[in-house]
């Protein structure tokens, strides 16, 4: 369902999309499982996490590809050489990684903040892993 709901945003956005500029490619990934550890106040202590998974979308702008998030402002850059190699990846180094297997559609996320920088429980690391469709 969470696919076919990624690919009717997708669908919707060419459409209204300006007619004189070429669809650029892009990939409409979702997730599906997630799981991490947040920090657990009672006992002081970090346990493991139940976390709702995303949902993105890489697309190239302007010969360049970038991974955006959906319901986020969170957007990385993507490494093109590595699209020639069947697998992208796009990072903010030290926050998140977005892997992506261009040829299994696979791809798996790991967001790294909290846990190492003490108990500070804002943040918490988690790693999903889903399916990307491809859109052009």
């Amino acid at each position: 369902m969470r696919i076919l709901a990624i690919i009717l945003v997708s669908l919707a956005a060419a459409l209204f999309s300006d007619p004189g500029q070429s669809t650029p490619d892009s990939y409409t990934c979702s997730g599906e499982m997630a799981l991490g550890f947040k920090f657990h106040e009672p006992t002081r202590d970090w346990i493991r996490g139940k976390f709702e998974t995303s949902d993105f979308i890489v697309v190239r702008e302007s010969g360049h590809w970038v991974l955006n998030k959906l319901h986020s402002d969170m957007t990385a850059p993507c490494n093109s050489s590595a699209h020639n190699s069947g697998e992208m990846i796009c990072e903010q180094p030290g926050i998140f990684t977005f892997r992506v297997n261009l040829d299994t559609r696979r791809f798996l996320y790991s967001h790294y903040l909290g846990y190492v920088n003490g108990d500070e429980h804002t943040e918490t690391p988690y790693t999903e892993i889903g399916l990307c469709l491809k859109f052009q």
